[in-house]
């Protein structure tokens, strides 16, 4: 797969801090307008504050703009506050509040909820997911939970084509690199496209979240994304389709590779 270096993505709202970290958090709230970023970071680099996470939410129809700042001031002879009261000398902040660190968590209270596009969204981290899906097979065993896990998945698909496909149903080429770009940015997979025609598919995903939590290995581990698969690529293709996974990261594998296919 043709491929950059991956930089993980760390969501800026919250900062996890190490034990001998001093992090001090500041939410400014200010126009929205060309430069005030710049006036605002000034401040810190000015007093030799290491900014190490910069949270600034799609704002391209908003007036006003929260950002979230959060600034190193271990082994620097500087009170947080005297920041703040620079951050509200600028002419575009409407205002600046100080955020104390709870324990080593940094986190901004006044960003809530997480919105993607126009949808809210929840993060579930993999302790969430791990227990829920590997639970889920050890307590109703593989036969029913798999058959659950794809039709979820299937409901998933249908739902993602009302949202983001049903206007480019007719251009395949199209449809595949909205889904590329939808499953790298939700951070399900990096997927590549093996071969695409209006009888079949063929797409390879590397890293897919779901069976790179699965505790028992050595099977295809896919259920709940192949029916998403599944449920959108019956849209697209205007017809029922079948989705085998051949390939998988959970047998050594080094991706999951997945035909799609239209059934007869």
């Amino acid at each position: 797969m043709e491929n950059d270096k991956q930089i993980p993505f760390k969501l800026g709202h919250i900062v996890f801090a190490e034990k001998n970290k001093q992090l001090w958090g500041f939410h400014v709230t200010c126009d929205n307008v060309p430069g005030v970023l710049k006036k605002v970071t000034e401040k810190f680099s000015r007093n030799n504050v290491n900014i190490v996470s910069l949270a600034v939410p799609e704002a391209s129809r908003e007036e006003v703009v929260g950002i979230f700042i959060v600034g190193d001031f271990t082994n620097i002879q500087l009170d947080p506050r005297e920041i703040l009261e620079e951050i509200l000398s600028v002419k575009e902040v409407r205002n600046a509040k100080l955020i104390k660190p709870l324990n080593n968590i940094l986190h901004d209270p006044y960003f809530f909820p997480i919105i993607i596009g126009k949808s809210r969204v929840v993060l579930l981290g993999e302790a969430n997911l791990k227990g829920f899906f590997n639970v889920f097979r050890e307590r109703f065993g593989d036969e029913i939970a798999l058959t659950v896990l794809y039709h979820l998945g299937y409901s998933v698909g249908l739902k993602a084509f009302e949202l983001h496909f049903e206007e480019y149903a007719g251009d395949l080429t199209k449809c595949l690199n909205i889904l590329s770009a939808l499953l790298l940015s939700y951070g399900w997979a990096r997927i590549e496209t093996v071969s695409a025609s209006k009888n079949g598919i063929c797409i390879r995903a590397y890293d897919l979240w779901e069976c790179s939590i699965l505790d028992r290995r050595g099977s295809t581990g896919s259920s709940y994304f192949r029916g998403t698969l599944a449920g959108l690529f019956s849209r697209i293709l205007g017809s029922e389709v079948s989705v085998i996974e051949t390939k998988c990261i959970s047998k050594g594998d080094p991706f999951c590779e997945f035909y799609i296919v239209v059934n007869e």
